[in-house]
Protein backbone atom coordinates (compact mmCIF):
# COMPACT_ATOMS: atom_id res chain seq x y z
CA UNK A 1 0.00 0.00 0.00
CA UNK A 2 1.06 3.33 -1.04
CA UNK A 3 2.06 5.79 1.95
CA UNK A 4 -0.12 8.36 0.70
CA UNK A 5 -3.19 5.67 1.20
CA UNK A 6 -5.46 5.99 4.08
CA UNK A 7 -8.11 3.73 5.37
CA UNK A 8 -10.56 4.51 8.09
CA UNK A 9 -12.39 1.81 9.39
CA UNK A 10 -15.54 1.99 11.95
CA UNK A 11 -17.43 -0.89 13.90
CA UNK A 12 -21.50 -0.53 15.64
CA UNK A 13 -22.23 -3.14 17.98
CA UNK A 14 -25.75 -4.22 17.08
CA UNK A 15 -28.23 -3.60 19.51
CA UNK A 16 -29.56 -6.67 21.64
CA UNK A 17 -32.37 -7.55 19.74
CA UNK A 18 -30.10 -8.23 16.44
CA UNK A 19 -27.11 -9.61 18.55
CA UNK A 20 -28.16 -12.74 17.40
CA UNK A 21 -28.23 -12.42 14.19
CA UNK A 22 -25.46 -10.21 13.35
CA UNK A 23 -21.62 -9.78 14.23
CA UNK A 24 -21.25 -6.34 13.55
CA UNK A 25 -21.71 -3.47 11.40
CA UNK A 26 -19.17 -1.53 9.93
CA UNK A 27 -17.29 1.29 7.15
CA UNK A 28 -14.62 1.13 5.94
CA UNK A 29 -12.90 4.48 4.11
CA UNK A 30 -10.71 3.97 1.94
CA UNK A 31 -8.60 7.47 0.25
CA UNK A 32 -5.66 6.01 -1.98
CA UNK A 33 -3.22 7.48 -4.52
CA UNK A 34 -4.97 7.22 -8.37
CA UNK A 35 -4.24 3.98 -9.53
CA UNK A 36 -3.22 2.49 -6.56
CA UNK A 37 -4.70 -0.29 -5.69
CA UNK A 38 -5.19 -1.25 -1.72
CA UNK A 39 -5.16 -4.81 -1.00
CA UNK A 40 -5.42 -7.31 2.26
CA UNK A 41 -6.83 -10.32 3.59
CA UNK A 42 -9.89 -11.05 5.15
CA UNK A 43 -9.73 -14.22 7.84
CA UNK A 44 -12.39 -16.97 7.34
CA UNK A 45 -16.03 -16.05 8.44
CA UNK A 46 -19.12 -16.75 9.11
CA UNK A 47 -21.54 -15.05 6.06
CA UNK A 48 -20.59 -10.96 5.66
CA UNK A 49 -22.25 -8.56 3.18
CA UNK A 50 -20.74 -5.70 1.80
CA UNK A 51 -21.83 -2.98 -0.37
CA UNK A 52 -19.49 -0.42 -2.37
CA UNK A 53 -19.35 3.05 -2.97
CA UNK A 54 -16.64 3.89 -5.73
CA UNK A 55 -14.91 1.41 -8.01
CA UNK A 56 -16.07 -2.19 -7.25
CA UNK A 57 -13.48 -4.44 -5.26
CA UNK A 58 -11.48 -7.39 -6.84
CA UNK A 59 -11.16 -10.75 -4.80
CA UNK A 60 -10.56 -14.24 -4.79
CA UNK A 61 -11.47 -16.90 -2.03
CA UNK A 62 -8.47 -18.65 -1.60
CA UNK A 63 -5.41 -18.69 -3.82
CA UNK A 64 -5.66 -17.05 -7.08
CA UNK A 65 -5.92 -14.07 -9.16
CA UNK A 66 -8.07 -11.36 -7.64
CA UNK A 67 -11.16 -11.40 -10.02
CA UNK A 68 -13.63 -7.91 -10.35
CA UNK A 69 -16.67 -8.22 -7.93
CA UNK A 70 -20.31 -6.73 -8.03
CA UNK A 71 -20.03 -3.58 -5.85
CA UNK A 72 -22.95 -5.83 -3.63
CA UNK A 73 -20.19 -9.19 -2.42
CA UNK A 74 -21.81 -11.81 -0.22
CA UNK A 75 -19.75 -14.27 1.19
CA UNK A 76 -19.61 -17.16 3.56
CA UNK A 77 -19.02 -18.58 5.25
CA UNK A 78 -15.78 -19.91 4.25
CA UNK A 79 -12.68 -21.61 5.49
CA UNK A 80 -10.73 -20.02 3.41
CA UNK A 81 -9.31 -16.16 3.50
CA UNK A 82 -10.24 -13.75 1.08
CA UNK A 83 -7.70 -11.43 -0.58
CA UNK A 84 -8.86 -8.45 -1.82
CA UNK A 85 -8.27 -5.07 -3.24
CA UNK A 86 -10.12 -2.06 -3.75
CA UNK A 87 -9.34 1.78 -5.19
CA UNK A 88 -10.55 4.83 -3.33
CA UNK A 89 -13.94 4.23 -2.10
CA UNK A 90 -16.63 3.37 0.97
CA UNK A 91 -17.72 -0.13 1.83
CA UNK A 92 -20.67 -0.81 4.21
CA UNK A 93 -20.39 -4.24 5.87
CA UNK A 94 -22.36 -6.68 8.38
CA UNK A 95 -21.59 -9.85 9.18
CA UNK A 96 -24.49 -12.46 9.67
CA UNK A 97 -24.44 -15.29 12.73
CA UNK A 98 -25.58 -19.04 11.85
CA UNK A 99 -28.80 -17.86 13.52
CA UNK A 100 -28.80 -14.93 11.21
CA UNK A 101 -28.12 -17.15 8.18
CA UNK A 102 -31.48 -19.50 9.43
CA UNK A 103 -33.71 -16.72 9.72
CA UNK A 104 -32.88 -14.61 6.78
CA UNK A 105 -31.82 -16.37 4.02
CA UNK A 106 -34.25 -18.38 2.25
CA UNK A 107 -31.58 -21.01 0.59
CA UNK A 108 -30.71 -21.97 4.32
CA UNK A 109 -26.72 -23.13 4.84
CA UNK A 110 -27.31 -26.54 2.55
CA UNK A 111 -25.17 -24.20 -0.36
CA UNK A 112 -21.76 -23.64 2.05
CA UNK A 113 -19.60 -24.13 -0.92
CA UNK A 114 -21.07 -22.09 -3.02
CA UNK A 115 -19.27 -19.26 0.09
CA UNK A 116 -15.84 -19.90 -1.52
CA UNK A 117 -16.51 -18.75 -5.08
CA UNK A 118 -18.14 -15.11 -6.42
CA UNK A 119 -21.69 -15.39 -7.46
CA UNK A 120 -23.38 -13.49 -10.31
CA UNK A 121 -26.33 -12.45 -9.68
CA UNK A 122 -27.25 -12.03 -12.85
CA UNK A 123 -27.11 -15.72 -13.97
CA UNK A 124 -29.18 -18.29 -13.75
CA UNK A 125 -28.46 -21.47 -11.47
CA UNK A 126 -26.11 -18.89 -9.17
CA UNK A 127 -27.09 -19.56 -5.34
CA UNK A 128 -27.87 -16.68 -3.10
CA UNK A 129 -30.32 -13.75 -3.04
CA UNK A 130 -29.96 -10.96 -5.19
CA UNK A 131 -28.67 -7.84 -3.24
CA UNK A 132 -32.09 -6.22 -3.06
CA UNK A 133 -33.72 -9.55 -1.85
CA UNK A 134 -31.01 -9.54 1.00
CA UNK A 135 -31.98 -5.87 1.67
CA UNK A 136 -35.65 -6.64 2.02
CA UNK A 137 -35.09 -9.76 3.60
CA UNK A 138 -32.51 -7.85 6.62
CA UNK A 139 -35.29 -5.31 6.76
CA UNK A 140 -37.95 -7.50 7.34
CA UNK A 141 -35.88 -9.81 9.69
CA UNK A 142 -34.64 -6.30 11.81
CA UNK A 143 -38.33 -5.49 11.87
CA UNK A 144 -39.21 -9.06 13.84
CA UNK A 145 -36.53 -9.94 15.54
Amino acid sequence: MSSDSTITVYFFQPSPALRPYYTAFYLTEIDAAPGVLVDDYLHPEWAAMRFTEGPPPTASVGPGPLVPQWPFVANGPTSKAIHFGCETSRIWGLGLQPAGWAKFIPEGADHAEEGHRPADRGRAGDAGAGGEDVVRLVHQGAAGA
